[in-house]
Parts: C-alpha cells; sequence; structure tokens
C-alpha cells in the first residue's frame, strides 16, 4: 500500500482513496493522516511567523541575500549569532524570537 504519484491529487487525497481500498489498515492509517495534516498546518504557521519576523530584520534580509539561504535559515542564523553574543536564551513568544 504506497500512494504514489498522481497528478493533481495531493498526498492526503491519495491515502484516503487507498484507505478506502483497504478498510483493514483505516483504524491505523486515518488517525496518522489526520497528525500529519495538523503538523502541516503548524509548520506553515511558523514559516509564516518566521518570514514576518525577518522581514522586518535588514540582517536577516542581507543574509537571504546568500543563495540558497531563505527565511527560516537567516532567522536561526541571527538568533543563533546573537545568542553566541549575549550569552543568553531566546524566547519565542506570541510569534516573535525575541
Amino acid at each position: 500500500m504506497l500512494p504514489g504519484s498522481a497528478r493533481g491529487r495531493s498526498f492526503a487525497e491519495r491515502v484516503e482513496a487507498l484507505v478506502a481500498e483497504r478498510p483493514d489498515v483505516a483504524p491505523i492509517v486515518c488517525p496518522m493522516l489526520a497528525a500529519w495534516s495538523k503538523l502541516r498546518e503548524q509548520i506553515a504557521a511558523f514559516d509564516k511567523t518566521v518570514r514576518e519576523d525577518v522581514k522586518g530584520r535588514p540582517d536577516c534580509r542581507l543574509l537571504m541575500s546568500v543563495p540558497g539561504i531563505g527565511p527560516v535559515s537567516a532567522g536561526l542564523y541571527y538568533v543563533s549569532a546573537l545568542k553566541v553574543v549575549s550569552r543568553k536564551w531566546w524566547k519565542f513568544e506570541g510569534g516573535v524570537i525575541s
């Protein structure tokens, strides 16, 4: 039971189609698919928050001018560099790294 690739159909749709053919695996696969979908939503929200935060930081925008460095990498590099300099832990509260 492998979802494979099919044009125009999402991964979740392909898995649901396979589960419809194999009801014996539905109790296992359906909760996993729901968790996978929720995790994707949370990752998308985190990425959006990081992108918004990085836009306001000139140092991060400069880092993103390097090929292969995106908003998440730039934000992490920026915060990591500040952590090393100040030797203090940074907080992630309300969707903002401070």
